[in-house]
């Protein structure tokens, strides 16, 4: 068998996967990209498995969801939604996606929440000043 590649130079050839400087950037783009979300699917599970702190966690998350903004708008052009980029590359980041659908770390209570909070106790509080004064 090594008698036949030693007839055909050509697989020993350099196979470029680009051919310019605006291909490398294309490649150097979507390889961020795609650390980024493989590294908030680990720090994801990471948090699951209490093997870093709350305090940790929220500082590495916010980072890398800043970090994601900046990588998809650079290839945003070729993949409108970052689903379509886990397709193509066939990355299973369930907990990534999730973190990037919301935009916060999970540490980090959503407003909504919150205004929820507040409206229960604002309610208990009068209702509370009602049967008071009845």
């Amino acid at each position: 068998m090594s008698a036949s590649h030693d007839n055909r130079p050509e697989l020993y050839e350099e196979v470029k996967l680009y051919h310019n400087a605006r291909e490398r950037e294309k490649y150097d783009n979507m390889a961020d990209l795609y650390a980024v979300i493989n590294t908030l699917q680990q720090l994801e599970k990471a948090y699951i498995r209490d093997c870093v702190t709350p305090k940790e966690y929220t500082g590495a998350c916010s980072k890398l969801l800043v970090q994601y903004k900046s990588a998809f708008r650079q290839v945003k052009e070729e993949f409108p939604t970052v689903e379509a980029f886990v397709r193509k590359y066939r990355l299973d980041c369930p907990a990534a996606l999730e973190r990037i659908k919301e935009d916060r770390p999970i540490t980090i209570k959503d407003d909504k929440e919150i205004q929820a909070n507040v409206l229960q106790i604002l309610f208990l509080y009068s209702l509370l000043l009602w049967i008071v004064c009845v």
